[in-house]
C-alpha cells in the first residue's frame, strides 16, 4: 500500500509540474480557452480592419468632396476669365461692333490708328476716335476723354488777374452737344491730340481725324505756368505740335474737353 501511495503522489507531482498529461477534460478546457482566445483575437483583427476601411472611406469621400470644391472653383474662374477676355475684346474694338467706353475711365494705354477707316466731320469712326452727341463731340478712345468735334477759331485771352473771363470761362459756358460739363484741358492733355509724325508746318493732328475745323494755331490749355503763375500759362501749338508758354494777355485759340480732370490743375 505504502508503495501505492507513493506512486499515486509521484503522479500528482508530474501532472502539477507538467511532466504528464493532465486528465483529458482538462486538456479539452484547455484547447476550448485556445480557441475562444483565437477567435477572439480574429474577431478584433476583423473589427479593427473594419475601422481603418472607414476611416479610408471618410477619407476618400473628403479628398472627393475637396476635389468637387476645386472643380467649382476652377469653373467660377474660368467664367470669369471669359468674361475679362469678352470685355478687352470689346475695349479693343474686337467683335466687329462700334466700341462703346461709356462709364470707361482713362487709362492712356493704348495707341490706336485714326485711320481705319477715318474720315472727315465725324464720316466714319476708327479705332481711336468714334464721334458721339449726334456728331458734335468726339471721344478719343486712347485716353477716354470727349472732345468738340468743331471747336470754335475765334481767338481769346487766358484771363489774367484782373482781366476776367478768358478762355476757362468760355469752356464752362459751352452747352455743346446739348451738355454742360465741358472745360480747358490741361496741357498734357491737349498734346495728347498731337501726331508727332506729321511734318511741319501742318496741322499736327493724327490723319484720317474726325474734327473740323481745327486750326494750325496755338491753343489755350487750363495749366498755369509755375514759374509764372500771375502772367504765365501753358498751351499746345498745332502748327508744329510745340507745347510751350505764352503770357495770359495774349491771345490763342480754344478747344473744350468734357471728362476726367485734374482739379490741381485749376
Amino acid at each position: 500500500m505504502l508503495r501505492g501511495i507513493v506512486v499515486a503522489i509521484g503522479v500528482s507531482v508530474m501532472v502539477l509540474g507538467g511532466i504528464l498529461p493532465a486528465r483529458a477534460d482538462d486538456r479539452d478546457e484547455d484547447d476550448d480557452g485556445r480557441k475562444r482566445e483565437g477567435h477572439r483575437a480574429i474577431l478584433n483583427a476583423v473589427n479593427s480592419g473594419n475601422t481603418a476601411h472607414e476611416q479610408l472611406s471618410s477619407g476618400v469621400t473628403a479628398l472627393q468632396e475637396q476635389h468637387t470644391a476645386q472643380n467649382d472653383d476652377h469653373t467660377a474662374l474660368s467664367h470669369k476669365v471669359d468674361e475679362v477676355k469678352t470685355a478687352v475684346e470689346a475695349l479693343s474694338g474686337g467683335g466687329g461692333g462700334t466700341t462703346d467706353l461709356r462709364g470707361v475711365t482713362q487709362n492712356w494705354d493704348k495707341t490706336l490708328p485714326a485711320n481705319d477707316p477715318g474720315g472727315a466731320a465725324c464720316s466714319g469712326n476708327s479705332s481711336r476716335f468714334t464721334c458721339i452727341m449726334s456728331n458734335a463731340a468726339v471721344r478719343d478712345n486712347e485716353t477716354g476723354l470727349v472732345w468738340e468735334q468743331s471747336p470754335a477759331a475765334t481767338q481769346i485771352f487766358w484771363g489774367a488777374v484782373g482781366v476776367g473771363g478768358g478762355a476757362r470761362s468760355e469752356c464752362t459756358a459751352r452747352v455743346t452737344g446739348g451738355r454742360k460739363g465741358w472745360r480747358l484741358p490741361s496741357f498734357a492733355e491737349l498734346a495728347s491730340l498731337v501726331d508727332p509724325s506729321v511734318a511741319v508746318p501742318g496741322l499736327t493732328l493724327p490723319p484720317g481725324h474726325p474734327f473740323s475745323n481745327v486750326q494750325s494755331v496755338r491753343y489755350w490749355s487750363a495749366s498755369t505756368d509755375a514759374i509764372s503763375p500771375t502772367t504765365g500759362a501753358w498751351g499746345v501749338d498745332f502748327s508744329n505740335g510745340d507745347v510751350n508758354t505764352r503770357f495770359k494777355t495774349f491771345t490763342s485759340a480754344v478747344w473744350c474737353v468734357r471728362g476726367g480732370m485734374n482739379a490741381d490743375q485749376y
